[in-house]
């Protein structure tokens, strides 16, 4: 989102400056090759961190920021301490994700998250949060209520639209007719995402339509993964399943689905896949959790968490529809998308709060954490 909001945004308005507190990853060359400077810390853990402080502080210094906005727990308290010390520069935090499960989340990031919450009453002017859910979750946490102003995720129309050639092409090239049932889960392999509760509900959903296809799209859903192998071979589905991995073109995958599905069991607030896939005309079935039911409205099923047979209701329910119905929804989730959650009004938002803490004409630097590979890959491809 990061990526997307510099990129869309009023450039004669707002000078971006971006810094990582490790490295600058596959979105930094992006970034750069936008004309946009980053920087990289090369953060390498506590002792490392001290070590780098003069770094931070010259850079500061050097680029004399009007906004600092900082992205994720240890960003937020880095960046934020930093800006308050060594510049007049107003601080932004974003939060970005809701309840995460204790046994996947480090204990520095639960620390950080702590810290944040007594630091938030002072240090930042504003907290952008991307759901309600996320300023609920925080606000519960003892982060200032005042403060968390909900900004939505967005997505581009243009890019993520419904696209019958793409749908043909790519249906010809993975084997599948034009009328085969085509369901899709698009993310990264992650304990988070729960990808065996979607192949338990494509074994029910097999029963009804023995030649389903289902697809799993995005790192680490490559042929190559034995997990998610063997996991295949457990439930006989090696044949329905195609593994994708990283695909760089994924509007046009979105487009030849009929449905997709999200089965994640935690941390998710406003997952941008979900409103990308609405844009696309394509229905989804996703886990009540964070702001889905809320992003989806009744366009889509939000369903109970770890359960393969609502799933497969889900999924179903779809399939059985008539053409023309199933044209009224495709035409209504992507409304849905166009009237309420549009990449051109996040960035209006956001710039609109920048220029309520600054002034007419900010700069504006951006600590950010390092991020896993999958949404670097992913943040990257967004200027693709």
């Amino acid at each position: 989102m990061l990526v997307r909001l510099i990129h869309n945004g009023d450039r004669s308005q707002f000078e971006h400056q971006v810094l990582s507190l490790r490295s600058k990853g596959d979105f930094g060359a992006i970034l750069e090759q936008a004309s946009i400077r980053v920087d990289a810390l090369g953060i390498r853990g506590w002792a490392d961190g001290v070590l780098k402080l003069a770094a931070l502080r010259r850079i500061i210094r050097s680029f004399r920021p009007d906004i600092v906005h900082t992205w994720l727990y240890h960003a937020n308290v880095i960046g934020g301490v930093a800006a308050f010390m060594w510049s007049d520069a107003g601080v932004v935090w974003g939060l970005h994700s809701g309840w995460l499960a204790i046994n996947h989340t480090k204990r520095l990031t639960r620390i950080m998250r702590a810290i944040g919450a007594q630091l938030s009453g002072w240090l930042p002017k504003n907290i952008i949060c991307c759901a309600h859910s996320v300023r609920e979750f925080h606000a519960g946490l003892g982060y200032a209520r005042d403060k968390l102003t909900i900004v939505p995720n967005g997505v581009e129309l243009e890019r993520f639209h419904p696209d019958e050639f793409a749908r043909r092409k790519l249906r010809s090239e993975w084997d599948v007719s034009p009328s085969q049932l085509l369901i899709g889960m698009v993310a990264r392999f992650d304990p988070q995402k729960d990808f065996c509760t979607f192949l338990d509900a494509a074994v029910i959903v097999r029963r009804q339509h023995p030649n389903a296809r289902f697809i799993l799209c995005g790192p680490g859903f490559e042929p190559s993964n034995e997990q998610v192998v063997q996991e295949l071979g457990k439930r006989n589905l090696q044949q329905n399943f195609i593994l994708l991995g990283f695909r760089s073109d994924i509007p046009r995958v979105m487009a030849a689905l009929d449905t997709l599905v999200l089965s994640s069991v935690y941390g998710e607030a406003f997952p941008l896949v979900v409103i990308e896939a609405m844009a696309c005309g394509v229905p989804v079935v996703a886990s009540d959790i964070g702001d889905i039911q809320r992003a989806i409205g009744r366009s889509g099923k939000a369903v109970q968490p770890r359960s393969p047979r609502q799933f497969a209701e889900g999924i179903l329910y779809y399939a059985r529809l008539p053409d023309e119905e199933r044209r009224s929804v495709a035409a209504s989730a992507r409304e849905r998308v166009a009237t309420m959650f549009t990449l051109s009004s996040a960035v209006d938002q956001h710039e609109a709060l920048y220029r309520n803490v600054s002034g007419p004409t900010p700069s504006v630097a951006t600590p950010v954490e390092p991020l896993p590979i999958g949404d670097q890959v992913r943040q990257a491809r967004d200027l693709a």
